[in-house]
């Protein structure tokens, strides 16, 4: 497998329009600001955070459009010629309340035009980004390049009333906000950014995936087992993992599923090891939880952004980032900061 370079990358929600910027408002404990959009049938806001600049009202085809575009415009901007990708691997969500394959037709158009009409190949659910990376580490040639996109919005009514609905139950107590993101990483190979002299803003050196038993949409106990399996084979060249970040604290499934895995795969991490749950301030962004997690660990790594409490920076110089998606498809991988 060949480890991945991030040329350049963009991380766009409703808190900030880089890795970087996020990374430290997360430092300074920032959240985004609800925009009072939407209301319960008590008149309650809710905490629906949505990008102010796209504005609530606008359907979820063309968020997902402006979003993915804005994401993917930035992290080309400045990349050379000579690595500038003709494939995109786009991850979006599957079928649920509020989404359809169709809403992404228009983002679909607009990459064409805009990354001059590339081969897209699809992936889908949380985990997708790290289908996508198992995908470029294996295919992508020492000349090529690839845009990886990661795009999704719950800012739809029909996601909103699913969502809200699902907070009062048993199995869907204490969950959080639900919000939007995009993420865009370019990526060339590590030996073909080091040749060509180009700075990175990290490299992937793992990504895998599993299929769990346990799943949104039915009621087998979470056991923790289908994580632990790939946190069990995780790479141990730099030693223990001192960061760690993913949804560990969305909803009661992610949460214990993370609670069981860790405590199973212990060994794995520093004792004092940070564990980042980016998606309990920003709001759950589904497809693009992956990407998010990954994007923010390798940010604060190169920036040394970290909990402003700690003692001393976490050891190491790798991140770890885990996702669940939907179907039951968990996915880990794994970014070394800076070039």
């Amino acid at each position: 497998m060949t480890d991945l370079a991030i040329v350049a990358s963009a991380l766009v929600s409703p808190l900030g329009r880089t890795a970087e910027e996020h990374a430290f408002l997360l430092r300074a404990e920032a959240a985004p600001l609800a925009t009072g959009a939407f209301v319960d049938d008590d008149e309650t806001f809710l905490p629906v955070f949505s990008c102010p600049w796209i504005g609530a009202d606008r359907p979820l085809s063309s968020r997902l459009r402006i979003l993915g575009l804005q994401a993917a415009s930035t992290a080309l901007r400045g990349v050379p010629d000579e690595v500038r990708p003709s494939r995109v691997l786009l991850v979006h969500a599957a079928d649920r309340p509020g989404f359809r394959e169709s809403d992404v037709a228009p983002l679909r158009s607009t990459l064409k035009a805009a990354v001059r009409n590339p081969d897209i190949v699809t992936f889908r659910g949380d985990a997708g980004t790290m289908s996508a990376l198992e995908a470029a580490r294996a295919e992508l040639r020492s000349e090529g390049s690839v845009l990886v996109l990661a795009v999704d919005s719950y800012v739809a009514l029909r996601a909103i009333d699913a969502w809200s609905a699902s907070r009062f139950d048993p199995w869907g107590a204490n969950l959080g906000p639900i919000g939007e993101a995009a993420v865009a990483f370019v990526l060339v190979t590590r030996e073909r950014a080091h040749r060509l002299g180009l700075s990175t803003e990290g490299t992937f050196v793992h990504a895998a995936t599993t299929s769990g038993s346990a799943r949104d949409d039915n009621d087998v106990d979470e056991d923790g087992a289908a994580l632990s399996s790939l946190l069990a084979n995780l790479p141990m060249n730099g030693g223990r993992f001192g960061l760690a970040l993913g949804p560990a604290d969305v909803d009661p499934l992610r949460r214990r599923e993370w609670e069981l895995a860790f405590a199973r795969q212990n060994a794995r991490f520093e004792i004092d090891a940070e564990v980042v749950s980016a998606e309990s301030v920003l709001g759950r962004v589904g497809a693009a939880s992956g990407a998010l997690h990954l994007a923010l660990g390798a940010a604060m790594r190169k920036h040394a952004a970290y909990r402003v409490d700690r003692a001393s920076p976490p050891r190491g110089e790798h991140a770890l980032a885990w996702a669940t998606s939907p179907d039951g498809l968990r996915g880990v991988a794994v970014v070394r900061g800076g070039s």
